[in-house]
């Protein structure tokens, strides 16, 4: 596979994954509004929370959770190309180390991706005074 189709099937990828968002506001039924939770998340004292009541802060942590979120999904394609170019080596040992290396690779960005955040919301939690995780 050339570098041009790899890099036309991420941005098609990417592409796809921006247009989640407007499926959702299209929808004819709005779950919370018609179904009656709503009223019963009020009746038992559960306050509901909206994208405007949000702190920045709060935004911020859920960017960072959707940003890492999209990068755990970026390790796992990586692994699965790796692991198909490894089955598919058939026996060119250049080949089966290249894909070695891409699943070491792989796993220390991984590593990173779990250090990050976890330093985030260590950094966070002591920010806002908080001790909850997430």
């Amino acid at each position: 596979m050339k570098y041009g189709q790899i890099f036309f099937s991420i941005f098609f990828f990417l592409w796809l994954l921006s247009a989640i968002p407007a499926v959702n506001d299209c929808s004819a039924y709005s779950f919370i509004d018609e179904s009656g939770i709503k009223e019963t998340g009020q009746a038992t004292g559960h306050a509901s929370i909206s994208l405007t009541q949000r702190s920045p802060a709060q935004m911020l942590g859920m960017i960072i959770k959707v940003l890492l979120s999209f990068l755990g999904v970026v390790f796992l394609i990586i692994m699965i190309y790796a692991g198909y170019s490894w089955m598919m080596a058939r026996g060119n040992e250049q080949v089966a180390e290249k894909a070695k290396g891409t699943i070491v690779n792989a796993t220390i960005g991984l590593i990173i991706i779990m250090l990050a955040y976890a330093i985030t919301v260590f950094i966070g939690g002591q920010l806002a005074g908080s001790t909850a995780v997430g």
